[in-house]
């Protein structure tokens, strides 16, 4: 009789009598990674027959015939071993039995390592996350995204942080990943950063009146932080703070007009540049 799972023959024992040879040992077994273990594969009827098996082991996992109808799977499953392994196991010893077999390594979750993610301003990004474990975990995300980014599971052991930073959202972002299953869970934590080029915010114009004191102070937004310098000449009175990015003091008399100056912001994600224009009145 044959069947999917298992085939049986028959062997001639002592006085001539036929024996069924058969596999009665389960027909699976659930082990964990990094921990020794042990599995006898039993047989009854045709004396010792003797055991060999088809399939892949895990790593760490050897299988040993004992030569008196019984074999061992035995080992600690190391590497990458992780999931199911299907076998089969075959008896030859005057008749035959097959019998299939699956071993199950169970591992607690891990996560590889995620760097700094650099995902600037505009541009489309991808990151890619890969846990290990079985089973499968789920994996989570904690922490503000970048705006336009978003955090999808796959349900494989491997997740995507994928879109694209929306403008105006540059800055660092810290971000925690969870892999989780019955065995445990696992966490890796990382940055991700928004470069983005600068961009004036402030206004391109300001008013001044001789003999008063004033302050304007220009900015710009950005990633890194954007320095800004100016170029051009100034009233009297009136100087250029570039710590501050702000113009102040008090114009001298005399010194009414128009005063048209350059600003230029600069970070290591670019340079923008606005003409500046001071009335003295």
């Amino acid at each position: 009789m044959t069947t999917a799972a298992a085939a049986q023959g028959f062997a001639v024992g002592e006085f001539g009598v036929a024996k069924r040879i058969s596999f009665t040992s389960a027909p699976g077994d659930t082990v964990t990674y990094g921990s020794p273990f042990g599995f006898t594969v039993t047989t009854s009827g045709g004396g010792a027959p003797a055991i060999t098996k088809s399939g892949r082991l895990p790593v760490g996992v050897s299988f040993t015939d004992n030569g008196d109808g019984t074999a061992t799977l035995s080992g600690t499953p190391t590497g990458r071993s992780q999931g199911l392994y299907p076998l089969t196991f075959y008896a030859n010893g005057g008749g035959f039995a097959r019998q299939s077999f699956t071993l199950t390594v169970d591992r607690a979750p891990g996560l590889r390592h995620v760097g700094t993610v650099h995902a600037p301003a505009g541009a489309a990004m991808g990151q890619a996350i890969m846990a290990a474990g079985y089973p499968v975990p789920a994996l989570t995300e904690t922490g503000a995204l970048p705006a336009g980014l978003s955090f999808t599971d796959n349900g494989d052991g491997t997740a995507d942080i994928a879109g694209t930073a929306a403008t105006g959202s540059g800055g660092t972002y810290p971000v925690t990943i969870t892999a989780a299953n019955g065995l445990g869970s696992a966490s890796e934590s990382f940055t991700i950063v928004v470069p983005e080029a600068p961009v004036f915010t402030s206004a391109d114009t300001a008013s001044a009146s001789t003999g008063t004191p004033f302050s304007v102070t220009a900015a710009a937004s950005g990633y890194p932080s954007p320095t800004i310098t100016e170029s051009g000449a100034l009233p009297k009175g009136v100087k250029y703070v570039a710590a501050t990015a702000t113009f102040t003091g008090t114009p001298a008399p005399g010194t009414a007009g128009t005063y048209h100056v350059t600003l230029t912001a600069t970070n290591s994600s670019g340079t923008v540049s606005q003409s500046f224009t001071l009335n003295v009145g």
